[in-house]
């Protein structure tokens, strides 16, 4: 029986939890107002029959956790973190925040398995039906090849074909046939809460290829130069990826699936939920107002990091909110914050706020500032200052704080 342990980061990491899940340091930090060591990464640990759910911050309240819906939500959170390190291993930043060190791990080939399985989608378990044609084999004979290649002697009046011939299919088909399957069955059984496929039938096959790793391998390089077709050789390539990558030493048997800064990904979700269903700022209620669009192609923001150089100095400082758009005469300039809470000034959004306003000074343009926060949905003043602090502009003396709710940010993200 699967037995289920969550935490959501930030959370305190419970005495029985750091017993039976082998946490490394980098998966906690002390928290001084606590006084415990809390979570610091979001995804999975599995160690045997035990995984450790850790959900983003303010997923949810902490004591309905266990009582949501939770194959579901599980499923969810492995399909975000998939979608971002398959979308963003390539982006300059991705040995620091995907953890080709330590800040995205993962001990299982996820990538190979979805390649490979995609590969069976299209065309089924491999088959390429090579016969190869062999003599004085113990297979059965193909009189049609004896006859044709063979010398007939006669003895005793009778006709006497030499060698004999027989037919057999070439042993590759079978073993690469029943070690994609092994593949494709061993995932799904192994993590049934994260892919939700159908499992292939199985043949009678003895050959446990995990435990044999190094003789699959072996077979698998020396078949990978027997097949010619493109399609057939990535096949390949990707279960000896699988095979290769695959490893449960390193962390004591246990699988982790996680990633250590998942501010990159709430930035990314939250860009995503702007482009796709933002409408306006409610300036009387000091909140943004989002709509969900089935055809998301209708909304014309579009927000994006922008860089504004905005020093003559030798020091030729810049500054870069996180999602900045400009339409017709308003500026919006709006920033992530992956925060528990918020409690001091964010000195940071309020000096975009002031210099990005100052530089349209003179013009009509409107400028609204936002920080944007997971936690339940509303919003309300992260500052607004008085007149005497604000003549230079009075069209931007306030920073709206907004809360968006995490799990509606996460079934948006992994939505085409």
């Amino acid at each position: 029986m699967l037995q289920i342990s969550f935490g959501q980061d930030g959370d305190i990491i419970k005495k029985e939890i750091a017993k039976q899940f082998p946490l490394l340091p980098s998966d906690m930090k002390y928290s001084k107002s606590k006084k415990e060591n809390i979570f610091d990464f979001v995804g999975f640990i599995i160690n045997k029959e035990k995984i450790l759910v850790v959900f983003p911050k303010h997923f949810c309240d902490t004591e309905d956790i266990n009582n949501e819906n939770i194959k579901e939500n599980i499923s969810l959170l492995f399909k975000v973190i998939n979608k971002y390190v398959s979308e963003n291993k390539n982006h300059p930043l991705a040995e620091k925040y995907l953890g080709y060190e330590e800040n995205y791990e993962s001990d299982y080939p996820f990538e190979e398995f979805f390649k490979i399985y995609e590969y069976y989608r299209k065309y089924g378990v491999y088959k390429d039906e090579e016969i190869l044609i062999q003599k004085n084999c113990s297979e059965k004979i193909s009189w049609k090849d004896t006859i044709q290649k063979s010398n007939a002697i006669v003895s005793n009046n009778n006709l006497i074909f030499l060698p004999l011939y027989s037919k057999r299919k070439n042993p590759k088909d079978a073993f690469i046939g029943q070690c994609m399957t092994f593949v494709i069955n061993y995932t799904l059984k192994s993590f049934p809460f994260f892919v939700n496929f159908p499992l292939i039938k199985e043949n009678n096959c003895k050959i446990d290829f995990l435990t044999n790793r190094e003789y699959t391998l072996r077979q698998l390089y020396q078949y990978k130069g027997m097949i010619f077709k493109d399609y057939q050789k990535q096949l390949i390539e990707n279960l000896i990826n699988f095979f290769e990558k695959y490893n449960k030493i390193s962390t004591g048997g246990a699988i982790h699936i996680k990633i250590n800064y998942f501010d990159m990904v709430w930035e990314k979700m939250v860009n995503k939920y702007l482009n796709e269903c933002f409408v306006k700022v409610d300036e009387e209620n000091s909140k943004l107002i989002f709509e969900y669009n089935k055809n998301k192609t209708t909304n014309t923001k579009k927000f994006g990091s922008k860089t504004f150089n905005i020093d003559v100095s030798d020091n030729k400082y810049s500054i870069r909110p996180d999602h900045y758009c400009e339409e017709n005469n308003t500026m919006y300039v709006f920033d992530s914050k992956y925060y528990t809470n918020i409690s001091d000034l964010n000195y940071k959004q309020y000096t975009y706020t002031i210099l990005l306003g100052n530089s349209q000074m003179g013009s009509n343009k409107k400028l609204y500032s936002a920080l944007l926060l997971p936690g339940k949905d509303r919003g309300r003043f992260h500052v607004k200052l008085d007149i005497p602090y604000c003549q230079l502009n009075p069209g931007c003396n306030y920073i709206i704080e907004q809360y968006l709710e995490v799990k509606t940010l996460m079934k948006n993200y992994i939505e085409n």
